[in-house]
């Protein structure tokens, strides 16, 4: 169970991944983003989801592995190359 998730958190988090999302490939994509997130947040002394603000979430995003994931996602090439 990710550190940041209560038993009660659990349960909500893990009947959206599987009431909510029907497509197989996106419930793990989503999953493993989530996870990623616990991971990232716990480095950063974040032990509960109560704790997570916006600002935590856009460092989060704008990490500078995430960004590049993004860039090479989306145009296929990195940064320059275009």
């Amino acid at each position: 169970m990710p550190q940041c998730l209560t038993a009660q958190t659990a349960e909500r988090f893990l009947g959206f991944f599987t009431v909510h999302l029907c497509n197989p490939h996106t419930r793990r994509a989503y999953a493993r983003i989530a996870l990623q997130f616990n991971d990232w947040a716990a480095a950063h002394g974040l032990v509960s989801l109560t704790e997570v603000q916006l600002l935590h979430v856009s460092t989060y995003l704008e990490h500078p592995t995430l960004a590049k994931q993004r860039w090479l996602r989306l145009f296929g090439q990195p940064p320059g190359v275009l």
